[in-house]
């Protein structure tokens, strides 16, 4: 059992709108000032004084003091720690009185009430502290095993217990480790184990109300890990962990469920059931399919996934209460146009780390793509696409969509993984199916795909000569999403985070350049016009 201490101001509460809120109002600042709370204070005491600033905080501290924002991730830290049995302690420094506060507002009081509003922190024990001495002394009498602040006078003051491990605070940093802090969920990982298998049981647990029996990794899944669990009811059931949610957060569990509702609500049932789930702890548990991934496509297997595109094409009336665009959607051609110099501008950056990847990203498929815009630039069917857009031609697209997502039992093509689930245009479905590298599609399966989903959505009038016009521009796409892997800069990290061999990673990943070459070579050929035939 872990004791873990946490101070409250700018660690639990977040002050920064708060503080330029009240600035702003004593016209201390500007409307056009924008800054951290640490450049509001220097500005503050360098243009009035010492005094100005404890008086703004006086006032920040209590009567706006119900303004404050919890601390972004804070709750997912704080439940995982309560389910795998940690202490958690709230240690502040904070005063009875603010300063200068004529109105005498009870600083404490005030936390209190704002802490009960927040129901993950009401039952945590706080102490405040009349000065950094007694805070201090607090957190040693509490025999703490981890002590969290953002204040390095806190964590570096010479009589705070070396047996306590200090961790410093900063929710303003991206989810790369920074030396000038950590946020909750880097946080969360140095404390947790997040591949712990005992913790992955109790968060089930916790989630379900009931015991489990056994807990079995599933391989080949890139993205989120998939567990195929059995609860004490011999019941078997999929348990799907999200990736770690960082500050470009995709919401994937939220996409899946609500994705799984909505084609749950149209009768589509070739797609698993949900039995529980926990957003917090980014954790679905769903229905256990007992079949396996189609290796050999044959025509009655595509059969399934033209019916399913035809269901799917029929929800088009939900597009109004479906609140996310698919992931790495491209509903017009610019978005494309941007994604792909995107990509490239971040492989470069990487290139500088691996002599394969420059030589291939600068002589191949760099030039290719040069090529490529240089051909179509000239059309007139290019001018009009970058200037128009398809909102009324969009779907609900599962977006990640194919066999390497589905499962065959008896017959029938079960589809699985709509954590991309979105709107975009429905070019982008059909495109991706035929290019995507997890998938082993002979000549005739494509050109049957591509023929029937020219029918079905054969109302939309510009289909065909748009889906012509944009699969080289996709599949520049695809070979840069093949290069993904090079893009991590630590691989030893990469791979102790996620349990696998380091010479294995980098023999894979050199191997997705042979991937990302077969697809500069559709594009340098054309020899994706076979499939239209």
């Amino acid at each position: 059992m872990k004791r873990i201490g946490i101070d409250f101001d700018n660690t639990i509460a977040i002050y920064s709108d708060v503080f330029r809120k009240v600035a702003l109002k004593n016209k201390l600042i500007a409307k056009n000032w924008f800054g951290t709370k640490a450049e509001l204070r220097k500005k503050i005491i360098f243009e009035k004084n010492v005094e100005v600033w404890k008086k703004l905080q006086g006032q920040v501290y209590g009567a706006y003091m119900h303004n404050a924002s919890p601390s972004k991730y804070l709750n997912e830290f704080i439940l995982k720690a309560q389910i795998l049995g940690s202490k958690i302690f709230i240690v502040s420094h904070k005063t009875e009185f603010g300063h200068y506060d004529e109105k005498k507002i009870k600083l404490r009081d005030e936390a209190i009430r704002w802490i009960k509003k927040k129901g993950y922190l009401k039952n945590i024990k706080i102490f405040f502290e009349n000065s950094i001495p007694e805070k201090i002394e607090r957190i040693n009498s509490l025999k703490l095993d981890y002590f969290i602040d953002d204040l390095e006078i806190i964590l570096n003051h010479k009589l705070i217990s070396k047996k306590t491990k200090k961790i410093l605070f900063c929710e303003n940093i991206n989810n790369s480790v920074s030396k000038k802090g950590y946020n909750w969920l880097q946080i969360k990982d140095l404390i947790f184990d997040n591949n712990n298998k005992s913790n992955l049981k109790k968060y089930i647990e916790f989630i379900t109300n009931k015991k489990v029996d056994k807990i079995n990794q599933l391989k080949g899944r890139k993205n989120s890990k998939i567990f195929k669990i059995r609860l004490n009811e011999k019941k078997i059931v999929i348990v799907k962990q999200y990736p770690e949610r960082n500050l470009n957060d995709r919401r994937r569990i939220e996409r899946e469920i609500e994705a799984l509702k909505i084609l749950k609500k149209k009768k589509i049932t070739n797609i698993p059931k949900i039995f529980y789930y926990n957003k917090i702890l980014n954790i679905l548990i769903m229905e256990f399919i007992n079949g396996s991934t189609p290796k050999i496509i044959r025509s009655e297997d595509l059969n399934h996934t033209l019916n399913f595109i035809k269901k799917i094409k029929k929800l088009k009336k939900e597009i109004n209460n479906y609140p996310y665009y698919a992931v790495e959607s491209c509903e017009n051609f610019q978005k494309l146009l941007n994604q792909i110099n995107y990509k490239i501008n971040n492989l470069e950056e990487a290139s500088n780390r691996s002599k394969t990847l420059k030589h291939h990203l600068n002589k191949v498929l760099k030039k290719t793509f040069k090529n490529l815009m240089s051909s179509k630039k000239k059309t007139e069917f290019y001018k009009a696409l970058i200037k128009k857009k398809n909102q009324k031609k969009l779907i609900l697209s599962p977006s990640d969509f194919g066999f390497h997502n589905s499962i065959k039992f008896s017959k029938k093509i079960y589809f699985i993984d709509f954590e991309y689930f979105g709107i975009d245009d429905p070019v982008k479905l059909v495109i991706d199916f035929i290019l995507h590298p997890g998938m082993s599609l002979n000549a005739e399966i494509k050109k049957k795909w591509i023929k029937e989903n020219f029918r079905i959505f054969s109302d939309d009038k510009n289909f065909k000569k748009r889906l012509n016009f944009l699969i080289p521009f996709f599949a520049i796409r695809w070979a840069l999403i093949v290069l993904n892997d090079y893009k991590i800069k630590n691989v030893n990290e990469h791979c102790k985070k996620n349990n696998q061999n380091k010479k294995i990673f980098l023999q894979e990943r050199d191997r997705q350049i042979k991937k990302s070459i077969y697809f500069c070579y559709l594009v340098n050929t054309r020899k994706y016009l076979e499939w239209f035939n």
